[in-house]
C-alpha cells in the first residue's frame, strides 16, 4: 500500500462484533448488550471465527448443476436428494450431481413450500400441491372426492323396511380414503336390497376403489358395506355385516398454500391471501372446509412449527405487517401479535436453538423479518432479533436462508432479491479497505 508505512498500521487478531452498518466508520461499534466490540464495515468472502471474530479466506464452491429459471432448492437430512424447480418442473438432484423429473406442468415462478412426513414430502406452491416419496417417485397429496352420490334403485334382498342412506368414497392404493358428501336416501317399505347405479367415477388415475357406507333401516350411522373396482358402474347390496363407521364424510381435500408445515400430528397450510388451513389428525389429505381455517389480515409470508411436544408447542406466521403466534387447540387458535414486523417471504430455515448460545438444543426458527432484522422465534412465541443494534439488511420481497457447519463454524446463510433500497447503512457483498493517514 503505497505511502503507508507498516508502523501507521494497526493491526487486529479478529473482529469479534462482526459487520456493523448501522454506525459510522469513526464510531465506537456498540454490540446488542451494550459492550464496546471492534466491527467491520463490510466484508466480502472471509468467514469470521465464532468467538474472537478472526477472518479466515471463505472456501469457494462447486457447480453441480447448470439450468435457467431454478428457485425452491430444498433437502431433508434423511433424504438422498435434494428438490427444486426449473422452467416448472419439480425435479431432484442427487449428490452425483445428476438430477431427474419428478413433476411437470408447474408454475414457472412460483416458490415451492415442502414438508416431509415419514416416508413422503408433501409440497405445494400456492396453486398446485403433490407429494414425493423418498424414493424420488411423485405420489398424491390426499385421495380425491366423489362427484356426488349413485342412484338408489329399490331390489329384491333380505335389507328390513325402512329408510337407509348410502354415500361412496374413493381409495387410493395406500388405503387412504377421500372425504364424501351429503348421503342419498332410499325408502324400502317392504324391505329388499338396493341397486346402485351410474356410481361417479374418479378423474384421477391415483384412485383404485371405491368404498360403499350403508346406514341401518331409518338410522344416522353410515357404516362400511362394500367395495367396488374403479370402473365399475353398478353394485347390489341385499344384505350382509357392516363394518366401521364412515368418519370422512363432509370433509374435502386441503388446499394448495403457499406454505405448508407439519405441527402436533397436523398439516397446515398458508394461504397468500393470510388464510391458515389445517388438516384433520393424522388425515393429512382432508380438512373440514368450515371449521378448520382462520382467516389473517395481510398476505400470508411465514409458517413455522416450533416446540412439538413441549408445554411452548405452537405456530409463528407472518401476516402482512405483523407476526403473530398461535398455540393450543386449532379451534380455540387465538393469534398473538409478537413482533411487529413481517417476514420476508422464503427466508425460514431451521436449527438447534444451540447455534445460537441456547442451553436448550431443541430446534428454533429463523428468518429475516421485513425491517431487515434476523430473528429467531423459539417455543412458547418469544422473537429475539439478532444483532439489530448493529446490521440491517435492505429491502427485499423474497429470499432463501440456510443453515451451515463447516470447519467448527456455524452461519446461517441468508440470500434477498427483489426491493434494494438500503435502509441507511446496509449489508452490502463488498469489502474495501480504507487506510486513513493523518501527517504529522
Amino acid at each position: 500500500m503505497a505511502g503507508i508505512s507498516e508502523k501507521n498500521l494497526r493491526r487486529r487478531s479478529g473482529w469479534p462484533a462482526g459487520i456493523d452498518n448501522q454506525h459510522q466508520p469513526h464510531e465506537l461499534t456498540i454490540n446488542d448488550n451494550g459492550n464496546a466490540q471492534a466491527a467491520l464495515l463490510q466484508a466480502e468472502n472471509v468467514d469470521l471465527a465464532t468467538g474472537a471474530g478472526k477472518p479466515h479466506r471463505r472456501k469457494g464452491y462447486t457447480l453441480q448443476h447448470a439450468g435457467t429459471r431454478m428457485h425452491s432448492l430444498w433437502k431433508a437430512p434423511s433424504m438422498s436428494f435434494a428438490l427444486f424447480v426449473e422452467n416448472g418442473t419439480l425435479r431432484a438432484l442427487d449428490p452425483d450431481g445428476s438430477v431427474f423429473d419428478v413433476q411437470a406442468g408447474l408454475e414457472p415462478r412460483k416458490r415451492v413450500s415442502y414438508e416431509i412426513i415419514g416416508d413422503r414430502i408433501f409440497w405445494s406452491n400456492g396453486v398446485r400441491k403433490g407429494a414425493v416419496l423418498v424414493d424420488g417417485t411423485p405420489a398424491p397429496w390426499g385421495c380425491p372426492n366423489p362427484a356426488g352420490q349413485p342412484q338408489l334403485v329399490a331390489a329384491d334382498g333380505s335389507l328390513a323396511q325402512g329408510t337407509y342412506q348410502v354415500a361412496i368414497t374413493y381409495t387410493l392404493a395406500t388405503g387412504e380414503e377421500s372425504g364424501t358428501g351429503l348421503a342419498a336416501t332410499i325408502d324400502l317399505p317392504n324391505g329388499g336390497g338396493i341397486t346402485l347405479a351410474k356410481i361417479p367415477q374418479p378423474a384421477s388415475t391415483d384412485v383404485t376403489g371405491v368404498r360403499v357406507y350403508l346406514s341401518p333401516a331409518d338410522g344416522e350411522t353410515l357404516k362400511r358395506s362394500i367395495d367396488v373396482p374403479v370402473g365399475l358402474q353398478t353394485a347390489y347390496i341385499g344384505g350382509g355385516r357392516h363394518g366401521r363407521p364412515l368418519d370422512t364424510q363432509f370433509l374435502e381435500p386441503m388446499p394448495p398454500g403457499r406454505y405448508i408445515c407439519l405441527h402436533t400430528g397436523r398439516l397446515f397450510v398458508l394461504q397468500a391471501d393470510g388464510t391458515l388451513v389445517w388438516s384433520e389428525p393424522l388425515r393429512y389429505g382432508l380438512h373440514h372446509p368450515r371449521d378448520s381455517r382462520l382467516r389473517l389480515s395481510g398476505s400470508g409470508d411465514l409458517l413455522a412449527s416450533v416446540g412439538q411436544g413441549t408445554a411452548g408447542a405452537g405456530l409463528f406466521v407472518a401476516s402482512g405487517n405483523r407476526t403473530y403466534f398461535l398455540s393450543g387447540d386449532p379451534s380455540q387458535f387465538s393469534p398473538r401479535i409478537v413482533y411487529p414486523y413481517g417476514a420476508v417471504p422464503g427466508t425460514l430455515a431451521r436449527m438447534p436453538g444451540s447455534v445460537f448460545g441456547m442451553q436448550d438444543a431443541e430446534e428454533v426458527a429463523y428468518w429475516m423479518a421485513s425491517n431487515g432484522i434476523g430473528v429467531i422465534g423459539v417455543p412458547g412465541g418469544g422473537v429475539l432479533p439478532l444483532r439489530e443494534k448493529q446490521t440491517v439488511a435492505p429491502t427485499a420481497t423474497t429470499g432463501a436462508s440456510m443453515f451451515r457447519q463447516h470447519d467448527g463454524l456455524h452461519q446461517v446463510v441468508t440470500t434477498l432479491a427483489g426491493g434494494g433500497q438500503a435502509r441507511g447503512l446496509a449489508i452490502q457483498d463488498v469489502a474495501k479497505v480504507t487506510v486513513i493517514r493523518h501527517d504529522q
